[in-house]
């Protein structure tokens, strides 16, 4: 039973042992890496304020209006181009109904950054949205949704109507 005893305790030594060197260099190498990071950290905010100062040099007034004195054609508002509300588009009717719901008919334009500016202009020149009463409130009055829309639309622009399809 003495020996039995003794074999486990050097066993249980042993294994304590082993487990004590594996977390010893686990927290080494733990150490270590916290002592990069916080270099790579002390790195980082040093570039950072760097840009920092570099960007309010950027960003000076003076500079600014010297660039765009020399690059811009800008001159000071004339009071021509100032308009008053006589000058401002017809408002929309409101076409929504009682429950608050409208739908809007037309195809909304989908405008990709890899498109040229022109055609991107055009897409969202193309685009007029129509706001049409809801469903249950135009077939009460009997009508559809495109009646509805084409009458409530000026006669010079009479929209090309079709759903938008949520995706």
């Amino acid at each position: 039973m003495l020996r039995f005893v003794t074999i486990f305790f050097i066993i249980l030594v042993t294994g304590v042992s082993a487990g004590l060197y594996h977390v010893k260099y686990s927290v080494d190498r733990m150490e270590r890496r916290a002592m990069a990071l916080k270099a790579e950290i002390a790195e980082e905010q040093e570039a950072i304020s760097l840009l920092e100062a570099e960007w309010s040099a950027l960003n000076r007034p003076e500079r600014l209006q010297k660039l765009s004195d020399r690059f811009l054609d800008l001159r000071p508002i004339e009071a021509t181009q100032i308009a008053g509300f006589a000058d401002l588009p017809a408002r929309v009717p409101d076409l929504e109904g009682t429950d608050g719901s409208a739908d809007v008919v037309g195809v909304a334009p989908r405008i990709r950054p890899d498109q040229p500016k022109a055609a991107q202009a055009a897409s969202v020149a193309a685009f007029t949205p129509v706001v049409a009463p809801p469903r249950q409130a135009s077939a009460a009055r009997g009508q559809s949704i495109e009646s509805a829309v084409s009458s409530a639309a000026p006669a010079a622009a009479k929209p090309n109507i079709t759903r938008i399809k949520v995706q």
